[in-house]
């Protein structure tokens, strides 16, 4: 088995030389996510088969930087243990960069980040690169202690898929079965609706809080369909003349 390195590993280096490609193949093949910054046109990058399959995958995502004397030489920092004027610097001379998904992704595993963004702008894969990047940080957590909330069982079974597929890119780059273990710890994760999240609490909890065996699901289809009724004939009795207006809408 390939022992893994590092969750990602951001690097710049001015030109790409001859063992850069080679580099960055080990880097990907080792388990690591690379964000890689340039000088170079990043064709001279993507032209590889392997590096274009991975950056298709968004596990090498490559930047080309402005020309600027503030960056110089070559550097790399893994895991988001980047210096703050690093990334200042990185932002300000790869506009395509997104300083603020990277910090959200790479925030310490103790931290409470609250995401405020559009439809459209990535929410979904920041939430589940952050996943893959506590199960790197913290090995021992188990992925089917995790839970995930949404509002449509569409968006519940689109998230599962999605973290299932990167995870099997992961397998596919590195050939390590550690990634398909981790795919097994996703069929025990709670993904669903704010409701079968609800509804899974209150049957673990249920003799406890229940004194039947059995727990219920109503959608009170009929009990909200006779409560508009009584509504309606209420409004009725009480305004005729206005109810005159309404009664055929």
């Amino acid at each position: 088995m390939i022992k893994l390195l590092k969750y990602s590993c951001i690097r710049f280096q001015e030109e790409i030389d001859a063992n850069t490609i080679n580099e960055l193949r080990l880097i990907l093949k080792n388990g690591s996510k690379v964000y890689f910054f340039t000088f170079d046109p990043k064709e001279l990058i993507l032209n590889d088969y392997f590096l274009q399959q991975a950056n298709e995958k968004q596990l090498l995502l490559v930047y080309e930087i402005r020309f600027n004397e503030e960056l110089r030489g070559k550097f790399e920092y893994f895991n988001g243990d980047v210096p703050d004027e690093i990334l200042n610097l990185l932002s300000k001379y790869a506009p395509l960069f997104n300083k603020a998904q990277y910090l959200i992704e790479h925030a310490p595993l103790n931290q409470n980040i609250i995401v405020s963004a559009g439809a459209g702008t990535g929410k979904t894969t920041v939430m589940i690169n952050r996943i893959i990047f506590m199960k790197y940080m913290n090995p021992s957590l188990n992925l089917s202690d995790l839970a995930l909330i949404t509002f449509t069982k569409k968006a519940a079974l689109n998230i599962r898929e999605r973290l299932v597929e990167k995870l099997k890119f992961y397998f596919k780059f590195t050939n390590n079965s550690l990634f398909l273990r981790w795919v097994q710890e996703i069929k025990l994760m709670e993904i669903g609706t704010i409701h079968s999240f609800a509804y899974t609490l209150l049957k673990e909890n249920q003799s406890q809080i229940f004194e039947g065996t059995n727990l219920p699901i109503s959608q009170f289809k009929y009990r909200r369909k006779k409560i508009i009724e009584e509504v309606i004939d209420e409004f009725h009795e009480k305004y005729p003349q206005e109810f005159s207006r309404f009664k055929y809408i």
